[in-house]
């Protein structure tokens, strides 16, 4: 059982860290997105549409995980 919950906070802590950089690039990618806007370019390209898509599946991924570790009263 202590290995198991090794590995879920192990777990834990790099999907807090994948939370963490991906509001980043969220945060910059919005900026760059009104940066585009200001300058008359397509507000949308690949590059954005991937990172955001990431970030959120990241963000849900991590909150449907607390919520499994809830039901298991871990």
């Amino acid at each position: 059982m202590l290995v198991f919950t090794l590995f879920l906070l192990f777990f834990l802590s790099l999907m807090l860290i994948g939370l963490i950089f991906s509001i980043i690039f969220l945060v910059s990618f919005i900026k760059e997105m009104i940066e585009n806007k200001r300058n008359g370019l397509p507000i949308w390209n690949d590059r954005t549409k991937i990172v955001v898509l990431v970030a959120i599946v990241l963000i849900v991924s991590i909150f449907s995980m607390k919520c499994i570790f809830k039901v298991l009263n871990i």
